[in-house]
Formats: C-alpha cells, sequence, structure tokens
C-alpha cells in the first residue's frame, strides 16, 4: 500500500481453482486497507484461465461497490486482447 493506492502483483498462473480464494482475499484486503485505488499488475501473469477473468471482474465490482477505482497495468498484449474481447477493457485504465 502507498498513501491511498494497494498495489497487487499476479506472478504465475491463476487457474479455475484458485478463483474462490484469490477473490476471498483480495475483498477481504480491500476491506481493511483504507485504499481509494487498487492497482493489479499483471506483468508477471503467465496464465489466467476464463474464470480468472471472472475474477477480476468480481473484483472489480467489489471494489466499485466501496468506492474503489481499479485498473490492471502491465498487460501483455495477449491479455490486454483477451480482456478487450471478455468486455472487461475498463480494467485498463487509460
Amino acid at each position: 500500500m502507498n498513501g491511498d493506492e494497494c498495489t497487487v502483483k499476479v506472478v504465475g498462473e491463476i487457474i479455475d481453482g484458485d478463483v474462490e480464494v484469490v477473490v476471498g482475499e483480495l475483498c477481504r484486503a480491500l476491506d481493511g486497507a483504507g485504499c481509494r485505488r487498487l492497482v493489479v499488475d499483471l506483468g508477471c501473469a503467465l496464465v489466467l484461465e476464463p474464470a480468472a477473468l471472472t475474477a477480476l471482474a468480481r473484483i472489480q465490482e467489489y471494489a466499485l461497490s466501496q468506492d474503489i477505482a481499479m485498473r490492471c497495468v502491465h498487460v501483455q498484449p495477449w491479455l490486454r486482447r483477451t480482456l478487450q474481447a471478455a468486455n472487461l477493457s475498463t480494467l485498463l485504465g487509460r
């Protein structure tokens, strides 16, 4: 956490079995963090299965319900295209 910005770095793979744990842990962390912006660093993400995209959407929905802005950074081109195709381009920020 840096001021009112929280950063989470995704390293490796998020596969189907990890999704509920990732969503739950991150939402609980947001509850106590006091941040106003959540930055998800995807620069080291190797594989994001379809369920991981659902997880990102659920985390974004939760963050917005708590008045926390969310964006993804260091998004590799293949993942950028995937997020856009999944109608999650709002995660890409500006």
